[in-house]
Formats: C-alpha cells, sequence, structure tokens
C-alpha cells in the first residue's frame, strides 16, 4: 500500500491527489458499480486502470433497455396481421394453385403486408435502441422468419429471381465485411470446420441428385439451402455482447408467439384442417428458452407464463410427436444443466 500511494508501484509516476471535482458527473449505477463520467479516462492516474474503468463502461452500457415503444408497436402491428390473416385463411387442399413448382410457391399475402409493415417499424426501433441499422436489419429478418418461416422465405425481390432471404444475407455479408470491416474479422476454427462439413454436405448432395437423374431445378434449390449456412457469421459478428444476444432471442420468441397466433387464427377458420403450423421447431426452441429463462431468473414469471401458455398452444397446433419428444429431452436437459451453465456463462457475457 506505501508503494502504490508514492507511486513507485506504477515506475515513478508522480502522486496525485482525487479531488472531490474529479468525481462530478459519476455515479453509481443501478447495479452498485460506478458509472465514470465522459472524462474521466482522460484523467486517469494511470493506463492500468482504463480496462476496469472500460468494463464498467461497458456493463453499464449493457443494461440499456431492450423494450420500447417501438417494440410495443411493432408486436401490435404484428398481432392484428397474424390473426386477421388466420381469420382469412381456407383450406390446404382448395390452395393447390400455390404449388406450381420448386421455386413457384405463392406466398400468403399476409406475409407481405407482415414484412412490409415492420420493416420501417424496425428501423424505428433500432435508432430508439441505438442499434446498428445492420443490427435493425438482422432483427427484422429473425422476427419475420420465426413469425411466418415458409410464407416468408418465399417473398421474391420484384424483377430479379432473388428471393427476400437471398437479399438479407447477401446485404448483411457485404455491410459487415465490406463496409464495416470489423476489426475481429478472424472467423473461429470450429466456425470454419462447420461452414466446410455444410457446403461438403450441399456438393455431395447435389452430386447425387444429379448423378441420379433427378429434377435440377429440384437438386438446385435443395442444395442452395446450404449457402444459408452463412448467417452464422452474421450472427457471430452482430452478436457479441450478452445485451445483443438477449435482444435476439427476444425478437425470436416474439415471433414465435405471433407464428402461433396465426395458427390458432387459422384453426378457428378451418378447424378441419390436421395441421396449422408446419414448422414447430421455432416455438420448440423459444418454449426450452422460454422455461430456461424462467428458471435462471432472466424473465419475469408473470411474462413468462404468458409465453409459456402461447407456445404450448403452438406446439399443439402443429401436432408433430418429434416436437413433444424433443420437447421432454430439452426440459430434462434445461432442469439439470441450465441453471449451472447460466452461472457460468453469466460474468464473461455480461462484460
Amino acid at each position: 500500500m506505501q508503494s502504490l500511494r508514492g507511486g513507485n508501484f506504477w515506475g515513478g509516476l508522480p502522486k496525485r491527489k482525487i479531488l472531490l471535482s474529479s468525481v462530478v458527473g459519476n455515479r453509481v449505477s443501478g447495479d452498485g458499480a460506478l458509472a465514470l463520467g465522459a472524462g474521466y479516462l482522460t484523467r486517469s492516474v494511470g493506463t492500468a486502470d482504463r480496462p476496469a474503468a472500460t468494463s464498467v463502461l461497458v456493463r453499464r452500457h449493457a443494461r440499456d433497455r431492450i423494450v420500447n415503444v417501438w417494440l410495443i408497436f411493432i408486436v401490435f402491428v404484428g398481432v392484428m396481421i397474424a390473426v386477421a390473416d388466420g381469420l382469412t385463411r381456407v383450406s390446404i387442399f382448395d390452395r393447390e394453385e400455390a404449388w406450381n413448382g420448386p421455386f413457384e410457391y405463392v406466398p400468403y399475402q399476409g406475409a407481405f403486408l407482415f414484412a412490409g409493415l415492420t420493416l420501417p417499424l424496425m428501423i424505428g426501433y433500432a435508432r430508439k435502441a441505438r442499434v446498428a441499422l445492420t443490427e435493425g436489419l438482422f432483427l427484422w429478418f429473425v422476427f419475420c422468419t420465426t413469425a411466418y418461416t415458409k410464407d416468408f422465405s418465399y417473398i421474391r425481390w420484384p424483377g430479379t429471381p432473388l428471393f427476400i432471404t437471398d437479399v438479407v444475407l447477401l446485404v448483411l455479408l457485404v455491410s459487415i465485411y465490406l463496409l464495416r470491416r470489423p476489426r475481429f474479422s478472424k472467423i473461429p476454427l470450429p466456425a470454419t470446420v462447420l461452414l466446410v462439413l455444410f457446403f461438403g454436405a450441399g456438393a455431395l448432395s447435389a452430386a447425387r441428385g444429379l448423378w441420379g437423374h433427378h429434377d435440377a431445378m429440384v437438386v438446385l434449390r435443395d442444395s442452395a439451402l446450404v449457402v444459408y449456412t452463412l448467417f452464422l457469421l452474421v450472427g457471430y459478428q452482430l452478436s457479441r455482447s450478452w445485451l445483443s444476444i438477449k435482444r435476439v432471442a427476444v425478437w425470436f420468441l416474439l415471433g414465435s408467439g405471433l407464428g402461433a397466433l396465426n395458427g390458432f387464427a387459422w384453426f378457428i377458420a378451418s378447424p378441419q384442417e390436421r395441421r396449422f403450423i408446419f414448422y414447430g421447431i421455432n416455438i420448440l426452441i423459444s418454449l426450452a428458452g422460454t422455461i430456461i429463462a424462467m428458471a435462471s431468473r432472466l424473465l419475469r414469471p408473470r411474462v413468462g407464463w404468458i409465453f409459456v401458455c402461447v407456445l404450448c398452444l403452438g406446439l399443439i397446433l402443429a401436432n408433430a410427436r418429434s416436437l413433444f419428444v424433443s420437447l421432454a429431452i430439452l426440459l430434462l436437459v434445461a432442469l439439470l444443466g441450465g441453471r449451472f451453465v447460466y452461472k457460468n456463462l453469466r460474468l464473461p457475457w455480461s462484460l
């Protein structure tokens, strides 16, 4: 302590007293950490204090609110569109004209309206939440994909043979790797190995399809799905903090809830159908994540139970035995290891 006070510990730096004026503008945040003023780093005693001060500033920023008025407005508009679209749907057998080929599926009109209205609203949300427009576009894509799944992904870009998923992926890759040029653009080795395996599987699948004289358009469609694994790189670049990960999880959960409401409205309009949600994996993941969040006290019980009820209704409307078996396994894993994993990963992610 004596060497620390005399400045010898810092290599001969002169002793400096901490005046009361140096803490003007600093305050204690809600989690008990000191929220430092804007000029504190320039008035710091030494450079060794900067990592600690920086972590405090980042931790304070990580406590920004995810929910704002734009999110509430987007959810309200989405609920209105999803329910109205479900109530106006007819039997799947009365809509055979929508299946004209592997690339000619005609989405429901509700998907166009949902995507078109929520995009400008998501831009407002991104500005209010102080996130980049690139991250806002990614959140919009996650929200629409989980809400409308196939109907959203088959929205074709006017005048081009590209679909909305292709356009969003291209825009995100160009924005991240060409315009922004992130400092930490190096891809981790496990992600590189997985991408190589995915692309290899796609090439092998295409070769087997062509060798077996299958329809070339169908082979091209199924093989092109492997390219969408590049969204892993997008998620890796845009989800570098615990706050951004929670933001993506919130929009994924909201989209899954709207998908369940859309299926319930379709059940009311046409109850003779066997299945009202064709892709229940999103609802299954959201339900398991909600239960883990409630057990880890990341989500308030009152809000969590509302989502649990809606998502359980969605699983019933999906009507797939594999989903119920997977749910039992996920719940077992969540109850046994969810709290332990969260406690061990919470501190590094919050910095």
